[in-house]
């Protein structure tokens, strides 16, 4: 048997980030796996939301689940792009993921998310000291550019928002190198994520061999992916990833 604990981490503002940590009784694969969600229904979810926490157990791999903070913090609010409190959440998650992986010997973090959790999924693997891959379904390029951003935006007035990374300029800037790949799938009907969201990332990162887009001809819209086509996509993009770690060792070191 496994074992799970769950976590819960303070903001000194007041805001609380829940994470799970599941380890199995065997460790089968050699990256840990962090999964972030996307909006929610709040009739149908009380906080705090693992996303993921089912289907992941097909992995064997030690595995953490983070539920965003805005859902402690306004019990309507569907989504937050895990901004509420980044400025010491952030640096308590790259802690902990360091942490794991030298616990375990795990080789870097597969960072998954769809949506809203999909831009978090690429935004933390640009941005973790680990290797790190990021799998992200139908990802948000710029949340002040999703419609739900006004409702965002005034609960965390406090917050003072007024920079919001945007995953084109973030690639643009910080080009995935040695240890580091972003796997983008989307259903070939998300026709608003397409034109807004995934055409401007794909601009700026067609040339990038370490950036790959895979458009689903299975006839769905926004975040409609079966769970074989979501894991058989994430199968390849993980075998891809850890054969660029197995080529240059050396570049890949922690």
């Amino acid at each position: 048997m496994g074992s799970e604990e769950e976590m819960e981490f303070q903001h000194s503002r007041g805001y609380r980030m829940s994470v799970l940590l599941r380890e199995p009784a065997e460790v089968r694969d050699p990256l840990l796996h962090v999964f972030f969600h996307g909006q929610l229904d709040r009739a149908a979810f009380v906080p705090p939301v693992y996303h993921r926490r089912n289907t992941s157990t097909r992995l064997g791999a030690v595995c953490l689940f983070v539920s965003d903070p805005v859902l402690y913090f306004d019990e309507d609010s569907s989504i937050g792009w895990y901004l509420l409190g980044d400025d010491e959440f952030w640096p308590v998650l790259a802690r902990l993921t360091e942490r794991i992986c030298a616990d375990h010997g795990l080789r870097g973090v597969a960072w998954h998310g769809p949506s809203a959790g999909g831009y978090v999924a690429i935004r933390n693997c640009l941005r973790s000291d680990l290797p790190s891959l990021a799998f992200a379904v139908g990802p948000q390029n710029d949340p002040t550019e999703f419609y739900f951003w006004k409702d965002f935006a005034s609960i965390a007035a406090a917050e003072r928002i007024d920079t919001v990374p945007v995953l084109a300029q973030l690639i643009r800037h910080k080009t995935p190198g040695p240890g580091k790949m972003i796997s983008i799938i989307v259903s070939d009907r998300d026709y608003t994520h397409l034109k807004d969201h995934i055409h401007p990332v794909f601009v700026v990162s067609r040339a990038l061999s370490m950036v790959e887009l895979t458009i689903l001809e299975n006839g769905r819209g926004h975040g409609r992916v079966e769970e074989v086509d979501y894991w058989a996509n994430f199968d390849r993009a993980q075998e891809r990833f850890l054969g660029e770690l197995k080529e240059h060792p050396l570049e890949y070191q922690n």
